[in-house]
C-alpha cells in the first residue's frame, strides 16, 4: 500500500511494503521544497528497559527525564491515528522484551494508515502472536548490527552482564535474522558508522549478501548519552560522506538497497514517551525539546522540511543528487 500526502510542491509517497519514500514534484526544475510544520516520522519509545547497554543509546537521555514506559491507551492510539505522521518507528529500549508484548501488539493492531517499523537489537525473538501481527501489518523489522567484526560490534553494543555474553549476542543476531527470514518478515540491518568500525563496515555488504539481506540502513554516530566520548567515535563530516559514498557504490553493485541518514541528529526528531509526552530533538547533542502532551494543543515544528526529512532519513544513497548535498 502507498500512503500519499499532497503538498503545494507535489506529492510525498511512502510505500508500506518497500518502506521507502518517493517524492514527485510538480515542477522537477524546482529545488527540494521546504515545508514547515509537516512532521513525517514519529518514534515511539515503547520502553526504556533493555538487555543491552549501547554507548549511543538515545533512550538513556530520555530516561533521565522520564523513567516510565509508554502508557499505551485507546486515547494514545487515537492521537497517533489522527496525527500527521506517515511512519511510526517503535523503538526503546528493546520493544521485543516479553513484558512489552501486549503493548506492542496493541500498537501494531490498532494503528491505521501508517508505515510501521520496529527497531530491535536482534537478540530476542518475539512469540507467534507478535510475529503474526508483524506479518499482517507489513512491519519492517530493523536489526542493529554495526560490524562484521564482533569486537567492533561489542565496542558499541554490550550485553549488561559481560563481554562473553556480548559475543554470544552478536552471533545470536545472525541466527535471529535467519529466523525472521524463515517467517517471511521483511528485515533490514541498521548500522551506526563510527571511527571504531570504519574498516570492518567496508566488508558489511558482502556479509549482508551472504545472509540474503538486501536492505541496509546506516546512521552516523551521534553523541547521545553523557558517558559517550564523541572524539573517540564520531567521524568528521567529510570522512562520513566519503565512506558513505563508497558504501553506496559497493552496495549498488551487490544489489543492496542502502538507505542512509546524513543528518547529525538521531532519527528521533519526534519522540513519544511516558504518558504521551512528545519531544523533538534539538540541534545540539542530547538536546530534547518538550512540545507538549497528547492532551495539549501541540505545535509541531522541525528543522527540516517533510520532503527533505524523508530523503535525508530514508532516501536511497545511490541517488546522485542526494549524495551531492
Amino acid at each position: 500500500m502507498n500512503l500519499e500526502r499532497k503538498e503545494g510542491w507535489g506529492t510525498l509517497i511512502y510505500s508500506t511494503t518497500k518502506h521507502e519514500f518517493k517524492i514527485i514534484e510538480n515542477d522537477p526544475k524546482d529545488a527540494l521544497p521546504y515545508v514547515e510544520n509537516k512532521p513525517i516520522v514519529l518514534n515511539i519509545d515503547l520502553t526504556f528497559k533493555c538487555n543491552m547497554n549501547c554507548k549511543h543509546c538515545v533512550s538513556k537521555d530520555m530516561q533521565e527525564r522520564i523513567n516510565k514506559d509508554l502508557l499505551v491507551t485507546e486515547k494514545l492510539i487515537n492521537w497517533i491515528n489522527e496525527s500527521p505522521f506517515m511512519v511510526l518507528v517503535i523503538t526503546g529500549g528493546e520493544p521485543f522484551l516479553p513484558e512489552k508484548e501486549s503493548d506492542l501488539i496493541s500498537l501494531l493492531s490498532n494503528v491505521k494508515n501508517k508505515g510501521l517499523i520496529i527497531d530491535t537489537n536482534g537478540t530476542i525473538v518475539p512469540n507467534k502472536r507478535v510475529i503474526d501481527m508483524i506479518l499482517k501489518k507489513n512491519v519492517l523489522v530493523r536489526v542493529s548490527l554495526d560490524s562484521v567484526n564482533p569486537n567492533d560490534e561489542i565496542s558499541l553494543r554490550k550485553v549488561k552482564s559481560n563481554d562473553k555474553k556480548s559475543l554470544e549476542a552478536y552471533y545470536t543476531k545472525f541466527d535471529n535474522l535467519k529466523f525472521f527470514q524463515s517467517k517471511n518478515i521483511k528485515i533490514a540491518v541498521q548500522s551506526v558508522l563510527s571511527k571504531k568500525n570504519v574498516r570492518s563496515i567496508i566488508n558489511m555488504p558482502e556479509a549482508l549478501v551472504k545472509n540474503s539481506i538486501r536492505y541496509w540502513h546506516i546512521q552516523r554516530f551521534i553523541l547521545s548519552h553523557k558517558a559517550t566520548d564523541e572524539k573517540q567515535y564520531a567521524l568528521k563530516d567529510d570522512d562520513y560522506q566519503k565512506i558513505m559514498k563508497l558504501l553506496s557504490e559497493k552496495s549498488d553493485k551487490l544489489n543492496i538497497n542502502l538507505i542512509g541518514k546524513m543528518d547529525k541528529r538521531h532519527n528521533s526528531v519526534y519522540l513519544l514517551v511516558g504518558d504521551g509526552d512528545l519531544y523533538t530533538q534539538g540541534d545540539k547533542p542530547r538536546q530534547k525539546i518538550h512540545l507538549g502532551n497528547i492532551d495539549s494543543d501541540i505545535r509541531y515544528f522541525d528543522y527540516v522540511s517533510s520532503a527533505d526529512h524523508s530523503v535525508r532519513y530514508y532516501g536511497n544513497l545511490c541517488n546522485e543528487n542526494f549524495m551531492n548535498e
